[in-house]
Formats: structure tokens, sequence, C-alpha cells
């Protein structure tokens, strides 16, 4: 029952439509059916713009020489389960962060102090 009301969700996000049930109220059960084939073969819009987005971030960073260890395009799509607390990320220091800034490149523009 959780599938099909998440893909009812996503069906009024792809059509934006406020609520979900005026818009399954508005469909015959053979067009929800047909919506449904459609959208498992080809996706909704904002799952494709996060797989692009991934691709670009994967290939940006493969291809940076200061690069330490190749990442798959699983690293850059957004996860749907949730986090257990044992695989929460551990906390870094400031010189860990630091490290992870300066690796990046480019330069910092900080305000002066009024």
């Amino acid at each position: 029952m959780e599938a099909e009301r998440e893909f009812a969700q996503h069906l009024a996000r792809e059509y934006r439509t406020p609520c979900w049930r005026t818009l399954l109220a508005s469909l015959s059960a053979t067009a929800v059916i047909e919506w449904r084939d459609y959208f498992y073969r080809h996706g909704f819009s904002h799952q494709k713009a996060d797989f692009h987005m991934a691709m670009i971030c994967t290939q940006l960073w493969n291809a940076s020489p200061i690069r330490t260890n190749p990442v798959k395009l699983s690293d850059f799509l957004p996860s749907l389960a949730p986090e257990s607390p044992e695989e929460a990320p551990e906390e870094r220091t400031d010189e860990e962060l630091m490290a992870l800034g300066a690796s990046a490149g480019g330069f910092r523009i900080e305000c002066p102090d009024s």
C-alpha cells in the first residue's frame, strides 16, 4: 500500500497538483495504470534531474587531479532509506574540514568585520 501511495505522490508532484488524492480522484483506474507503466519505464523528472546531477558530479570528481579515490555514481544519488545511527557520518575535526575545503580549490572570500 505504501508503494501505491508513494507513486500517487510522485505523480502529483510531476503534474504540480497540490493534493495527490484529488489527482487520483480525477483519473480513471486505467489511466493510473498507464501512467504507472510509463513512469516505471521513463522515470519521474525529479529522479532524472538527480541522476543527471549525480552523473556530472561523478565525472567532475573523477576527472579532478586532486582526487584521492574514485567515486561511484551512487555516492551522489540521494538515498531514500533512513540512516541508522550506526551509519551516521562521523564528526570531523576543524583541521579535517579545512583540508577538505582546500582540496576543492578556488579561493575564499571573507567579509570584513564591521
